[in-house]
């Protein structure tokens, strides 16, 4: 199905979710060259300007989405700094925010704890776009 793209509201973003229609929630979309958890419909796309850079597109385009289903990820090895103070357990077990987002290799990964972090998927295992779940290792690389 092919869908025009709106940014999502402030409240909602970098949280790994779209607003799109002909899908039910809890459903992973294919996204041109990323994919995000279906969040309740709408008539149009709505996504965040992150997973919009991670597909290629630009919001106000028209793209084709489609239904996927990701394997649950083994192992997601991530790199980058996160800006803001974070709980020692968070750190530790940072799947805990993150589970239910799919990733992929190559792509950014964003999410908002105070202040927006955004990290780089490194590497997955298995390959391909993958569900972190609750049994998912995650690996960080922190910058400086």
């Amino acid at each position: 199905m092919k869908f025009r793209t709106s940014l999502l509201d402030e409240n909602e973003r970098y949280r790994g979710i779209v607003r799109v229609g002909g899908f039910r929630p809890k459903e992973y979309v294919l996204i041109e060259n990323t994919a995000a958890k279906v969040w309740k419909g709408k008539e149009f796309l709505e996504l965040d300007e992150v997973t919009a850079e991670n597909a290629g597109i630009r919001i106000g385009d028209c793209v084709e989405v489609e239904r996927i289903e990701p394997e649950e990820a083994k192992k997601v090895f991530l790199e980058g700094k996160i800006n803001c103070w974070l709980p020692f357990t968070l750190k530790k077990n940072l799947n805990s925010a993150l589970i239910g987002r799919v990733v992929a290799e190559n792509q950014k990964l964003a999410f908002k704890e105070k202040d927006l972090n955004v990290l780089l998927v490194k590497k997955t295992v298995p390959r391909g776009f993958v569900v972190i779940g609750k049994d998912t290792e995650i690996i960080l690389k922190e910058m400086i």
